[in-house]
């Protein structure tokens, strides 16, 4: 019944933003390529971490190949894919690894980046990664804005790597 719930729900654009991450296995062994598939119910800008067992952080989207991280409602997409350069095979450490999207319907804060060939270091504290993504930009209000109940919303993953 969940499920039935969650799959509704990522396919209703009139509630608010929701944003669901996932892998095509839960567990994987040394030298298997990780699949990730995001899904939300209405057009929404994001940003993909992956958090390795020794917790260092990667940003996956957008990348320096893929600077697009704007996706439409309803469509479910896979990382990576297109324009990416990488592939995510396992790979020491293992143990318990976790990918974060965070998604909003306006664009998403800065956080501090190195580019590491494919990819982005992230060189944010982990702990103000939320804090900045969710970072307010500043713009012109709209006299027919309409207050939307959720702009933004998290959705995480979590992954046992082994040898």
């Amino acid at each position: 019944m969940k499920k039935l719930q969650t799959e509704a729900t990522l396919d209703d654009p009139s509630l608010p933003l929701t944003v669901k991450v996932w892998t095509d296995k839960q567990a994987y062994r040394e030298g298997e390529k990780v699949k990730i598939y995001l899904k939300a119910n209405k057009p929404f800008f994001a940003r993909v971490i992956y958090r390795d067992a020794a917790k260092s952080n990667v940003q996956l989207l957008p990348n320096p190949y893929r600077q697009d991280n704007y996706f439409q409602g309803g469509v479910t997409y896979e990382i990576p894919s297109g324009k990416d350069k990488f592939e995510m095979e396992v790979n020491p450490p293992f143990g318990e690894e976790n990918i974060i999207v965070y998604a909003s319907v306006s664009e998403l804060g800065d956080l501090n980046l190195k580019e590491e060939g494919s990819v982005y270091a992230i060189r944010t504290r982990s702990k103000d990664i939320g804090v900045k993504t969710r970072g307010v930009k500043i713009k012109t209000a709209s006299s027919n804005a309409k207050d939307q109940p959720a702009k933004f919303s998290e959705g995480t993953a979590t992954v046992r790597t082994k040898k």
